[in-house]
């Protein structure tokens, strides 16, 4: 959930979606504040394939996801919300 120390909004979970296609996209969008990303039209390429070519994504984005965590010096996806994780140094 997100936190909100305002009061003036609801503590709602903010979800990033459209457009993503890998775990590189997913990353950007949390390190930037989404507590969630959507990947629909890749799982549903996939899907339309096969089972195989699901597992293959899946293998895929958590690849992905493992390796800007390591670029990025963070252990866990939480650690992506760290300031300055998108500075280029």
């Amino acid at each position: 959930m997100r936190q909100d120390d305002s009061g003036d909004r609801p503590n709602l979970p903010l979800i990033a979606s459209g457009g993503l296609r890998n775990g590189l996209d997913a990353a950007k969008a949390i390190a930037l504040g989404a507590d969630l990303a959507g990947l629909a039209l890749p799982f549903l390429q996939s899907a339309f394939e096969s089972e195989a070519a699901l597992d293959e994504l899946i293998h895929a984005l958590k690849m992905e996801l493992s390796t800007v965590l390591f670029c990025t010096g963070s252990e866990t996806i939480a650690d992506l919300r760290r300031p300055g994780v998108l500075e280029v140094k």
